[in-house]
């Protein structure tokens, strides 16, 4: 069974103290790790006000760090985050690709500056159907895969 981390949880009336246990983490459910960063204090506010309502979700607000990588680092094992949410000015999966290598398990969710439109980011296995192999197939694939990688770098 999962360790439920000592993430601070943030409800209506403000944070709870250790021994105040809600009937999530009674049950030994894991709590969903959620760190908020790199927001604007007005999106930040709204973002907590909907998630501090979840039973399933453990909100943590992460500081320090010129990047996203260093404030992670300042995070304990322990308090681990499964989703990072931040705002971001621009969509750029670019900019989260060192981060996301560094934790495959990891998701991050960008929210655009007006609050508006957000978007995953994440690694996941992918699979594509390549039919009937043959020679020219198999080479195909080597070489698409060649460039793809040249490509990423």
């Amino acid at each position: 069974m999962d360790r439920i981390a000592p993430i601070r949880s943030i409800g209506a009336a403000g944070p709870r103290a250790e021994h105040e246990r809600t009937a999530t983490e009674t049950l030994g459910v894991h709590r969903i790790r959620v760190v908020l960063a790199e927001m604007p204090r007005m999106l930040r506010d709204i973002v907590q006000t909907i998630l501090a309502a979840q039973p399933d979700v453990a909100l943590a607000t992460a500081h320090g760090g010129a990047t996203l990588a260093e404030t992670l680092g300042t995070l304990d094992a322990a308090d681990a985050p499964d989703v990072v949410i931040l705002a971001e000015p621009l969509p750029n999966a670019e900019d989260y690709a060192s981060v996301l290598y560094a934790r495959p398990r990891l998701r991050l969710v960008g929210i655009s500056s007006d609050g508006r439109n957000a978007h995953l980011y994440e690694l996941r296995p992918q699979r594509i159907a390549l039919g009937a192999l043959s020679p020219d197939t198999l080479v195909d694939v080597v070489r698409a895969a060649q460039v793809a990688a040249h490509e990423r770098d």
